[in-house]
């Protein structure tokens, strides 16, 4: 899932991720508002 972005943009968006409040990822996550890469991500952040 997460092969369509670089290495380079997946380390920037845990890197975001990481340092966004987890109740703001949480709600961008419930509300459908990341692509299926990025949300991908941010579940893996979260986890």
């Amino acid at each position: 899932m997460t092969n369509d972005l670089s290495e380079k943009k997946r380390l920037s968006l845990v890197a975001l991720y990481q340092q966004m409040p987890m109740e703001e990822l949480e709600r961008r996550i419930a509300a459908g508002l990341l692509a299926a890469p990025a949300q991908a991500i941010a579940q893996d952040v979260l986890n």
